[in-house]
């Protein structure tokens, strides 16, 4: 995975990310719990680890899906949530 650095933070990010506003059901489909977790494991497993929810309205579910995810997996400093 390539990584760039952001801004003046010193935060190495993916150069590629996860968006999720999809996950809320905007694209037609409504994901489990279950199914973003795999999506995010495997996210983590190739070293991604920038999660864009920028996009997310409505009900906000996709925020609800990551924020269970990351505190289930106690993850939270292994990702960079832009919002």
């Amino acid at each position: 995975m390539k990584y760039r650095t952001l801004g003046k933070t010193e935060l190495k990010v993916s150069v590629v990310g996860v968006g999720t506003w999809q996950f809320g059901g905007a694209w037609g489909k409504d994901f489990t719990q279950d199914e973003v977790d795999a999506i995010l494991d495997k996210a983590q497993e190739v070293g991604i680890n920038l999660l864009d929810t920028a996009e997310c309205y409505g009900h906000h579910l996709s925020e609800n899906f990551i924020g269970n995810y990351v505190e289930r997996r106690g993850s939270r400093d292994k990702w960079i949530i832009a919002t």
